[in-house]
């Protein structure tokens, strides 16, 4: 019976589209405009019963079918932008149908990602998590994290100051890059550093241009950005715990924590961002001030790690925001210099 109403909803729509070519009157065009949002919102839906019905879960095809959802995104935002640089009156159509199904395919992965991750898992379905995919926390941790943040913001300055594609298209592209490696992260069963340092990175990256959209582009400065920022991390970190019981950063025992743990980073990366370039130019410490002040703090927490009670999951959350602006600030100190 749906099937029905759909197909015939479809049929109605196309003879509704080819009366239009015989009239063009705006209330037409508008009320057509409508009823095709509609067919397309129906076979949407059909599409995905068919998807839940009878594909599997660990099926092969439902992954590809995933992965292609991904990439959809920065192909869409890769069209918008050369649009741009060459307007094209004849690809607006095209360009507009592909942002909606952008649109439908960012609905389709958050869905996913709640159905899959973040509902509460019943006793008789519940998985046990016996894997340790996070590295231990030592000082080649440190090292490779401060690396891999600096190189992103490098990247993500690259693609959108010096490429020109803007901080939100930027912001939109990387974002679905850091998507498409943390579900490549989330479906491995033991620790791969190279896949970890790259979901490390595209946070790095994502995190640059989301913290730049938010300072310049919507004008809300680095104050007002940091402090949302710092709610929201707050914020994940709070439901984590709620929700896990647990905010350990070496021995997560969930795929939902995962995702907790993985939301934080990308938090904290686009936060430190956020500081670093407060300090930086509106603090008047400049980069060399900047990384004085901010090593200085790293030095403190270091001795609270070893010489007191103070936990060490606040710690970390602290050194890991703060080791971003400073790796960053040393590396524009040394690129000056040059």
């Amino acid at each position: 019976m749906l099937g029905t109403l759909v197909a015939a909803n479809a049929i109605v729509f196309l003879l509704l589209a080819y009366m239009q070519v015989f009239s063009s009157s705006p209330r037409a065009i508008v009320f057509i405009d409508f009823w095709g949002r509609l067919c397309v919102y129906s076979l949407w839906f059909t599409g995905y019963a068919l998807y839940r019905k009878y594909l599997p879960e660990k099926s092969i095809l439902k992954t590809i079918i995933i992965l292609i959802v991904v990439i959809n995104i920065p192909v869409f935002l890769t069209l918008g932008y050369m649009n741009k640089l060459s307007p094209d009156l004849a690809t607006l159509p095209f360009i507009d149908f592909w942002g909606r199904l952008t649109v439908y395919s960012l609905w389709f992965m958050a869905y996913e990602f709640y159905r899959h991750y973040m509902q509460d898992d019943k006793p008789e379905t519940a998985t046990i998590y016996h894997m340790n995919k996070l590295p231990a926390i030592t000082l080649s941790f440190w090292i490779m994290k401060i690396c891999a943040t600096t190189l992103g913001e490098t990247a993500g300055d690259l693609l959108s100051m010096t490429m020109n594609v803007g901080y939100a298209v930027s912001s939109a592209i990387l974002l679905s890059v850091f998507f498409a490696t943390l579900l490549v992260q989330l479906t491995t069963k033991k620790f791969h550093p190279i896949i970890y340092w790259a979901v490390i990175l595209a946070t790095s990256t994502a995190g640059t241009t989301m913290s730049d959209f938010m300072d310049r582009t919507l004008g809300l400065g680095y104050a007002t950005g940091s402090l949302i920022l710092v709610s929201l991390l707050i914020a994940t970190l709070i439901i984590w715990k709620q929700k896990e019981k647990s905010l350990s950063v070496t021995n997560i025992k969930s795929t939902r924590g995962e995702i907790f743990y993985w939301t934080a980073i990308l938090f904290s990366n686009t936060l430190g961002t956020a500081l670093g370039d407060f300090l930086a130019d509106n603090s008047g410490l400049g980069f060399a001030g900047g990384a004085i002040l901010i090593g200085s703090l790293l030095a403190v927490i270091v001795l609270l790690f070893y010489f007191t009670k103070v936990s060490h999951v606040v710690l970390f959350w602290l050194a890991f925001v703060l080791t971003r602006p400073f790796g960053c600030n040393l590396w524009r100190l040394a690129d000056k210099d040059t």
